[in-house]
């Protein structure tokens, strides 16, 4: 993909046009329009008798794209992949034409564009009914897959998978299939991630030589997410893993953007010459490992300057980079024809005088079904539940999970902070820490609703703490639940005594 400032303006300007004149649809509604507007093709549905209006430029292909970004800017949703994110994926797959390329889920609908107007046949994941506006546009094969379906053999593939237990049942099934190769979008907590599962996944792709890169992607790509990229290929045993830390590699903005800010990035994960730029320009850090040293390692496969976890006592990382943020939501009521779910919900009355979470006040016994997309926000012991809208008493309480039920869940007030890469009790001692509450309050926005916004959690800054460091917290942890089991049960006696008295007279 080859951006100018041209075709930048014609897909923003093609977007809020079609935005403006139909600010009643929803943004896949308007989606459809977009895409009609560039193939031709009639809307579907009930946008069947609406005139979508003509895409402007020569550009098709790189036009849609732009406006489809241009879109979610406008709608504030991210139902498409950003320009930039897109075009990183699509140089890093490198399909010959007539190679099968399989771009599974909604959010790759521009990966499938493209490769489609490549001359690879391309199988799309996403809506049926968007294939006919692929093939219009970019003058393509392309085919369904099926929720289910097997994966194409011998076919590369490109994926979206941004939790993390969803990628490991992605993973499974892309072997079997034999694929000449993918392009993974994840989060970049799963480079670290220490679950048994993930460890095994990543233990795995490294010993048989799957894996190729991982990449650190720049912050602010995504709102409210930190990226990465794992490139995957053929097995090579005796293949070193690239490792690129680009998190903190400047994006140009809308204005100077071009192709060439990527060209640093793809250099270092792909080990090759740096194209169309001078032989010094700056590249973000990057290091190659052998699967022996990766595996030693522990299969992290974030790049350190230093990784002896006694070298790294000193060291920081962000929130967003330990942990997964996930917003507490509204329950949504159960609909017609829709069984009634049972949920509890934990909110601030829930979290105890010393910050524990031990119970959920709230009983929603009318919820409608939990989408698949929140089932990540059913509690489990070991998660931190920090307040993040409220009074300004209340910002910045922090709670830390120590048993739940099955159907828990966080209340509105909360984000649910799920550590990946830090021992949780490390985490929540932290966060409770005179720094961490100062920086909060910092941080503070908002004015008839006061609230903690989700880039600046994720910005905060996190101590990484060495095997002494970290002893020392767990055996003070230890003790002040020995001692908050102690009080609570002289509180409930002092309950009782004060409660006796009257219950006599009342007798």
């Amino acid at each position: 993909m080859l951006f100018d400032e041209k075709i930048l303006q014609d897909g923003a300007n093609f977007a809020t046009q079609v935005w403006t004149q139909n600010k009643q649809l929803t943004p896949e509604e308007l989606r459809d329009l977009i895409l009609s507007g560039v193939s031709g093709l009639p809307p579907a549905g009930k946008l069947q008798d609406r005139e979508a209006p003509s895409a402007p430029g020569d550009n098709r292909i790189l036009t849609v794209i732009a406006a489809l970004d241009e879109l979610d800017r406008l709608t504030g949703t991210y139902n498409h992949l950003p320009i930039r994110l897109a075009d990183l994926m699509s140089h890093l797959l490198l399909a010959e034409p007539g190679e099968v390329v399989v771009c599974h889920g909604q959010r790759t609908l521009q990966l499938a564009l493209w490769f489609a107007s490549k001359g690879n046949p391309t199988v799309f994941g996403g809506d049926a009914h968007l294939l006919a506006h692929i093939r219009a546009i970019a003058d393509g094969e392309a085919l369904p897959l099926a929720p289910g379906a097997l994966f194409p053999a011998e076919a590369r593939h490109m994926s979206v998978e941004t939790h993390n237990e969803e990628l490991g049942a992605f993973m499974r099934r892309l072997d079997r299939s034999c694929p000449k190769g993918a392009v993974v979008m994840t989060n970049w907590s799963f480079l670290g991630a220490t679950s048994p599962q993930l460890l095994s996944l990543k233990q795995r792709i490294i010993e048989n030589g799957t894996l190729y890169s991982a990449v650190q992607l720049p912050r602010g790509l995504i709102p409210r997410t930190l990226p990465a990229l794992l490139q995957l290929g053929p097995p090579a045993p005796a293949r070193k893993v690239r490792l690129v830390d680009a998190k903190d590699w400047s994006i140009p903005g809308r204005g100077g953007m071009e192709v060439s800010y990527l060209d640093p990035i793809l250099a270092q994960a792909c080990d090759r010459p740096l194209g169309r730029l001078p032989p010094w320009t700056p590249k973000p850090s990057a290091r190659a490992l052998s699967r022996e040293e990766l595996v030693r390692l522990g299969c992290d496969l974030r790049l350190k300057h230093e990784h002896a976890p006694r070298e790294l006592a000193g060291r920081e990382e962000t929130l967003g980079a330990c942990a997964a943020l996930v917003r507490g939501q509204m329950l949504a009521r159960a609909g017609n024809g829709q069984e009634p779910q049972v949920f509890r919900e934990v909110t601030l009355a829930d979290v105890g005088a010393y910050g524990l979470v031990t119970g959920a006040s709230r009983l929603v016994d009318d919820a409608a079904p939990l989408p698949r997309a929140r089932q990540v926000a059913r509690l489990r012991p070991g998660d931190i539940l920090l307040v993040c809208k409220g009074s300004l008493q209340s910002l910045g309480k922090v709670g830390l999970v120590t048993h739940c039920g099955d159907n828990w869940l966080p209340s509105q007030t909360f984000y649910l902070i799920r550590s990946e890469s830090l021992d949780p009790v490390w985490l929540f001692h932290y966060l409770r820490s005179p720094r961490a509450t100062d920086y909060f309050k910092a941080h503070i926005s908002g004015t008839s609703i006061p609230q903690i916004q989700a880039a600046d959690i994720a910005a905060l800054p996190v101590p990484l703490p060495d095997e002494k460091s970290l002893e020392e917290v767990l055996t003070v942890h230890r003790k002040a639940l020995r001692l908050a089991g102690k009080i609570g049960k002289l509180q409930a006696e002092l309950e009782d005594l004060l409660r006796e008295p009257f219950g006599e007279r009342s007798g």
